[in-house]
């Protein structure tokens, strides 16, 4: 039909060329008046950009399904037309309205469209820049369903990182476990999928689990010190979880000896906690008197440690010794927090412990 003889060419009014500026009504009017010729085809073909262009595919294929009224046959581009536009408006960076072209453009031809992979990619990439975090994790989440997906290692750290931003752990370690496993994924990359199965594992409570992604993090010699911190600081709290205070004691003697760093300060403490627990009193008194001396500004750690001292002093028997310590921190702890009440608590306990022996001098007077 383009090739149509044409008539009465010299006495056509056309557009100069494809203007977007250009009137959609005399575009209109040359087809309306030259039916079929190669001048209504270009026109026709005018008509069709500068709609792309403003979005408005809808408008231009009511236009064109009563055309052939006119004798003029046109294939059917409903679906390429409406991806068309939702993608030129993507380009420009509208992404509130390509994100609406493209989910109507899955609602009407998905299953089965040509163009389903892009324009879920596309609709969920604009609702996650818009901040939509819920749809782009469903949009992303239905790529996965789809055959040869293009843009894997995006989409899967889009869903594990949305996901484990709105609390999903069990989400979230799913696809960042997947990134671990995509070929040729190295480097900070690699390490970030892995930092993601670590945090989403304890975050979980899967200590099994975090002592084997950290111990695989630890093994490469290029971490920073800072992930590699982190993975020794999950796994001694991990070990301790077991009850592997062996391993855990390890692990904390590394991390305790920055007590300027809270984790440090915390590490100290749990190091000292540790040895308590395994019966190795002097020790454990070794470690908090070692922390006592050194400079933190982490006050909490230091004053659990003063309470485990006391502690130590109850079990050696020297009460009075255990009560001016808890006195102590009774007297200059002024955060509010657990520490008071754990102190009080604890000397209430020494008080019960006491009494009968008062009472047993009394008797022997």
């Amino acid at each position: 039909h383009r090739r149509t003889v044409r008539k009465n060419e010299d006495l056509l009014s056309l557009p100069q060329g494809c203007n977007k500026d250009s009137r959609r009504t005399s575009f209109r009017q040359t087809i309306a008046t030259y039916p079929a010729t190669e001048q209504a085809y270009t026109a026709l073909d005018c008509m069709e950009q500068v709609y792309v262009e403003q979005n408005k595919v809808g408008t231009y294929i009511d236009y064109t399904k009563g055309l052939d009224k006119l004798n003029m046959s046109i294939s059917s581009k409903e679906d390429s037309l409406t991806y068309a536009a939702g993608e030129m408006q993507y380009m420009l960076g509208n992404y509130q309205e390509a994100a609406n072209a493209m989910e109507t453009y899955i609602q009407q031809y998905c299953p089965g469209g040509r163009h389903c992979m892009m324009a879920t990619y596309s609709a969920a990439d604009c609702n996650y820049r818009l901040d939509n975090r819920g749809k782009a994790l469903q949009l992303y989440l239905s790529l996965v369903e789809l055959d040869n997906l293009a843009y894997t290692e995006e989409v899967y750290t889009r869903i594990a990182e949305i996901a484990y931003d709105s609390a999903n752990y069990t989400l979230a370690r799913t696809y960042f476990t997947k990134l671990t496993t995509i070929g040729g994924l190295k480097g900070s990359n690699l390490i970030n999928a892995k930092l993601g199965v670590l945090r989403s594992s304890y975050l979980l409570k899967d200590y099994a689990a975090v002592i084997t992604i950290a111990s695989d993090i630890l093994a490469d010699e290029n971490i920073t010190s800072e992930i590699r911190d982190e993975a020794l600081y999950d796994r001694s709290k991990s070990y301790l979880q077991q009850e592997q205070y062996g391993l855990a004691t390890v692990d904390l003697q590394v991390l305790a000896n920055d007590v300027r760093l809270e984790n440090g300060a915390e590490c100290k403490y749990l190091l000292a906690q540790t040895y308590y627990q395994q019966g190795k009193i002097d020790d454990a008194e070794k470690e908090i008197m070692s922390f006592a001396g050194m400079k933190t500004q982490h006050q909490y750690w230091l004053a659990k440690s003063l309470i485990l001292l006391s502690d130590i002093n109850v079990q050696r028997g020297e009460l009075f010794q255990a009560k001016q310590y808890l006195l102590t921190l009774q007297q200059n702890y002024i955060k509010q927090d657990d520490i008071l009440t754990e102190v009080g608590n604890k000397l209430a306990a020494i008080e019960l412990v006491e009494q009968p022996i008062v009472e047993e001098e009394e008797d022997e007077l």
